[in-house]
């Protein structure tokens, strides 16, 4: 068995493992390490949810997702001004989000977030929000991210390479942070999705970052 068709059957098996995935037309295809998912789901959540699960896999190096979320038969699905309300009364209840200052707009089951946040993990949590509710098919995430204090690059990249450093799945010497107007870049190989994730999830959740431009690769 080559490497591509073992990486494919076990991206197929994870997915049909976790129960909380309906993997059941989804279409898997693999090459050089490069993973292909299309078909079918029945939610946007499966949507996100299986590219998560496919990343677990040894050997994984990038992720394609062609997936279209279809409805099963017989839900009934809000309009696109119901969606709206939904979401709009989900950031509501969400107290680290000033929803306020979001404005949501919905056509044909496609969100799109637009407004102003102080902190890059609060847009990406923004756009979580929305995985889960019955009839988003896609979201557009166009939130802008302004802090409230300024701080300055050089504390930004302090901050990260120290959280990389105390971090247990991260190798620091891998890792190359450069940080311009509060953009950050990371550079460099990681050794599996766990290193990879760690590394931007420590960039997000850094006070001061407005974005992350990604160029880390897996090499296993």
């Amino acid at each position: 068995m080559s490497t591509d068709e073992l990486i494919k059957k076990q991206v197929v098996e994870t997915l049909a493992w976790d129960d909380s995935v309906d993997a059941s037309d989804i279409e898997v295809k693999v090459n050089n390490g490069k993973v292909q998912l299309s078909g079918v789901v029945p939610t946007y959540k499966t949507k996100i949810d299986a590219v998560t699960d496919s990343w677990v896999v040894e050997g994984v190096e990038s992720i394609e997702n062609l997936l279209r979320v279809e409805y099963p038969p017989g839900i009934e699905l809000p309009n696109d001004d119901e969606l709206k309300e939904k979401i709009e009364k989900k950031l509501e209840w969400y107290p680290k989000i000033n929803a306020s200052e979001i404005e949501v707009s919905v056509k044909d089951g496609t969100v799109t977030l637009e407004g102003v946040v102080d902190a890059i993990w609060k847009s990406t949590r923004t756009e979580d929000l929305c995985e889960d509710i019955i009839g988003v098919l896609d979201v557009k995430n166009k939130l802008i991210i302004t802090p409230e204090e300024k701080v300055s690059d050089e504390t930004i990249a302090e901050n990260i390479v120290n959280a990389l450093d105390r971090n247990l799945y991260v190798n620091i010497d891998s890792i190359d942070v450069k940080v311009e107007n509060g953009i950050v870049t990371l550079l460099g190989n990681v050794k599996n999705w766990t290193e990879y994730n760690s590394a931007l999830n420590i960039a997000e959740r850094t006070f001061g970052v407005i974005d992350i431009k990604d160029k880390l690769a897996i090499k296993y």
